[in-house]
């Protein structure tokens, strides 16, 4: 309830900046950790909010989750951080890039050795989104380079990802 509320209150306060342009996505990912040998699937759901506009460059702030992975082996995690955006590139297609921070729950349980625990959590990310409708952008491809701190030796985590923004004003 609690969390309804407070993304109710945050959606009505970001439509009231008209300059600014803000966006709902939700993603499907594909995440490769170094310390495991099969990729692991899952969702990225996330919201940004792009509040300074100079001509073709937008500036504003990311929020993510990360749902990847299942039974034994999980990432579970928050990240946000700003991002910069080039709009009306070529051909519809808008180029970002993204400095993220954030906490994840980690759960890999193998022979040797297992791992449950918070971590902090890092990520550079670099994509492209296409214009297909006035509101609608289709994310073509996303890669996001990371490392995960844990209990044991902090491991690196590469996530590509493909999926769909709803933007509104």
């Amino acid at each position: 309830m609690k969390w309804s509320s407070a993304v109710t209150f945050l959606l009505l306060f970001m439509c009231c900046t008209v300059e600014a342009e803000s966006g709902l996505y939700a993603s499907f990912s594909a995440s490769r950790f170094s310390v495991l040998t099969d990729w692991e699937y899952g969702a990225t759901p996330g919201f940004y909010y792009d509040h300074w506009r100079m001509h073709r460059i937008h500036a504003g702030v990311d929020l993510r989750a990360q749902l990847l992975g299942s039974g034994t082996e999980k990432l579970q995690g928050g990240l946000i951080g700003p991002r910069i955006v080039l709009d009306r590139f070529v051909a519809g297609l808008k180029p970002y890039g993204e400095g993220l921070i954030g906490g994840s729950h980690v759960t890999l349980v193998e022979r040797e050795s297992d791992i449950e625990n918070n971590s902090f959590e890092f990520e550079l990310v670099l994509g492209v989104d296409r214009n297909v409708s006035p509101r609608v952008d289709w994310r073509l491809a996303e890669i996001s380079w990371g490392k995960v701190t844990s209990a044991g030796p902090p491991f690196a985590l590469t996530t590509v990802s493909t999926g769909l923004v709803f933007r509104f004003p």
